[in-house]
């Protein structure tokens, strides 16, 4: 997954969107990997090399990019990138494994205590345990703390919030309140930023 980092530009803008284009498909990425070769994708300015099939010219953004390799996980893409570029301090090796919803945790931390090797390998763990272990050792760390919520849906309702939650579970091992968070993030992020105001301020289009 990560041969891409050792590849010519050319090579490795390919072999990212393929990746992409196949999360679109069927997923198999996880959260982090997913932010972590968009990262690579911005930083080496590979999008430039991808033809845009609208107007045949390479494409004018990174926003256009990922339109076009990941059109129906837009908003995760992005999010998943946010996420990545915010926890640079820690080793990328680390970041790759990392499940999208100790992300929000990782991000309230120190700069001191994400270099913890210990809380490298517990960030790889459930919510849970990575937030047990921030409490127990790094007390002074102002962490959110877990909410109880009761919903009473129907029956056909109680369907369709299945199969929402594991769609958005994307084949990893995550409990349905990390998954049902997820479903939350993309809606957000798709109701407030319309891609059009999204590509324009990439591109520097008013």
């Amino acid at each position: 997954m990560n041969d891409y980092k050792e590849l010519p530009e050319a090579e490795a803008e390919q072999a990212i969107y393929e990746n992409l284009k196949n999360y679109d498909e069927d997923s198999r990425l996880r959260y982090a990997q997913i932010g972590l070769m968009v990262l690579s994708v911005q930083k080496r300015e590979l999008w430039k090399l991808r033809i845009d099939p609208a107007d045949g010219f390479p494409c004018r953004s990174l926003a256009r990019w990922i339109r076009i390799a990941c059109p129906y996980a837009y908003s995760t893409v992005y999010a998943a990138l946010n996420d990545v570029e915010e926890l640079q301090d820690m080793p990328q090796d680390v970041i790759a494994q990392v499940p999208q919803g100790n992300f929000k945790t990782l991000k309230q931390l120190s700069t001191k205590v994400r270099r913890d090797p210990e809380v490298h390998k517990v960030a790889k763990e459930k919510s849970e345990k990575l937030v047990q272990h921030i409490q127990k050792n790094y007390p002074e760390q102002a962490i959110e703390q877990n909410e109880f919520m009761r919903f009473s849906p129907t029956t056909s309702q109680k369907g369709d919030i299945q199969d929402a939650l594991q769609h958005a579970k994307a084949g990893e091992s995550i409990s349905d309140t990390e998954a049902l968070w997820r479903v939350c993030v993309d809606y957000n992020l798709n109701r407030q930023t319309p891609l059009s105001e999204i590509e324009d301020e990439r591109c520097g289009h008013v």
